[in-house]
């Protein structure tokens, strides 16, 4: 670990590596304790006891609170019929007095006394490092709406890494197994390594984002008149990702399999009787591509980032990833521009983590 962070030639990079791993660890740890600090899930608003004023209250159209007062502390009374929805609520709901519905001739009204009364909703936005009466931390403070932001962008992380897990196994799947059968089986099965370089070809003449956004098209469509859930598609999509993507790994591994497999160590092992899938995963995908596969997977987790909000701008996204919560709050409306900036930061050092660690990685490929 201390080797990665102190690999950068600059003492800038140094400081960035230190910065971003300390931000991905902590969230990767946030994630899996799913935010200790807080009670308040992403659904939840968070709810500050706030003295209340005259002045707050809702009064029926139809009635003045002029008209009714408490005559032993000549306190105002606040006054709600079933059907209200009121914004303030009481203390102790046991405290609510019914008038007599005879005397109304209408329905049943409620009366509190004005100091039984309190906010729960407080004032939002609530600032960082504050904690609730319920003695919750609140990190990130909440957004305008009265969530609890950290909460919010924890939910958002955990499905953007569930994301990059569907990505990296495609990725992986298609790039290390395209490349073992071009570079070690090539003389072996010359028609069916014609059409997977053909394949793979065709894959690179197109620009990336064209396939993708022809994928999400097909996916919606087609998934949506199966009745196929939205998760699915979303993880449909990734994975397609991983497929369209994994013709730069399936290139690195063709490259060194083909200089190594005329090597002498490799003549050895073939003399001694070793078969060919101990020699592929053992000798050359472990001691000489896995460096270079942990530095191809660092760059197309770095992507999923930058794709998931694309889809999003492009308005072909799904609600609840990283891209999904940095979209929303870059077209709300209310002038809060701290989750805004939050998300941002939090994008940058991700970045900047997933592009030392493949800076790391590409040189011990190379060493």
């Amino acid at each position: 670990m201390l080797r990665f962070l102190l690999h950068s030639d600059s003492l800038f990079g140094k400081v960035l590596t230190i910065i971003s791993t300390i931000v991905v660890v902590f969230f990767v740890i946030v994630v899996i304790t799913d935010n200790p600090f807080s009670s308040y899930t992403t659904i939840d608003e968070v709810e500050e006891e706030k003295p209340v004023s005259i002045d707050q209250l809702q009064f029926d159209s139809d009635r003045s609170h002029k008209d009714y007062y408490d005559k032993e502390n000549d306190q105002n009374i606040y006054i709600l019929s079933e059907e209200s929805e009121p914004i303030i609520n009481p203390r102790n709901p046991k405290e609510l007095k019914v008038i007599e519905t005879e005397k109304l001739a209408v329905q049943e009204y409620y009366y509190l006394s004005i100091d039984k009364i309190l906010d729960y909703r407080g004032d939002h936005p609530i600032k960082p490092l504050k904690f609730t009466s319920q003695g919750d931390l609140l990190i990130l403070g909440t957004t305008s709406s009265g969530y609890d932001l950290l909460s919010k962008i924890t939910a958002s992380v955990s499905k953007t890494f569930v994301l990059m897990f569907y990505t990296m196994a495609s990725f992986l799947f298609f790039g290390i197994i395209s490349g073992v059968l071009i570079g070690y089986y090539r003389e072996r099965f010359v028609r069916s390594i014609r059409i997977l370089e053909f394949t793979i070809k065709t894959l690179e003449s197109t620009p990336l984002l064209l396939w993708m956004l022809l994928s999400v098209i097909i996916i919606q469509r087609v998934l949506l008149d199966m009745g196929k859930s939205p998760e699915f598609q979303l993880s449909l999509i990734f994975v397609f990702l991983g497929f369209f993507s994994s013709p730069s790994l399936s290139k690195i591994i063709t490259n060194k399999f083909e200089m190594l497999k005329s090597q002498d160590f490799v003549v050895a092992l073939k003399l001694l009787g070793v078969n060919d899938r101990r020699i592929i995963i053992s000798h050359i995908l472990r001691h000489f591509c896995f460096s270079s596969i942990l530095f191809q997977a660092s760059y197309i987790c770095a992507q999923v980032l930058f794709f998931d909000f694309t889809l999003q701008v492009l308005e072909f996204g799904y609600p609840g990833t990283l891209g999904s919560e940095l979209n929303y709050f870059n077209i709300d409306k209310n002038n809060y521009q701290f989750p805004l900036n939050t998300l941002i930061s939090i994008l940058f050092f991700f970045t900047t983590f997933l592009f030392y660690s493949a800076r790391f990685f590409e040189s011990k490929a190379k060493s």
